[in-house]
């Protein structure tokens, strides 16, 4: 019986997997993004105010 809904399974399969796939890229993209050092950040951050006001 089962050999009848096989095929609308397998679509259902992939569509899940798919939209899996999809939310769950934002949270790699977010991953890379973020420095391996916290330290890095906050000096990444800081620099273009020291030289703005001239130090």
């Amino acid at each position: 019986m089962l050999e009848q809904f096989q095929p609308g399974l397998i679509f259902v399969t992939s569509v899940a997997l798919v939209g899996v796939l999809v939310a769950l890229f934002p949270l790699f993209a977010r991953r890379a993004r973020r420095p391996a050092f916290p330290a890095a950040a906050v000096l990444e951050t800081e620099e273009p105010e020291r030289q703005s006001a001239g130090v």
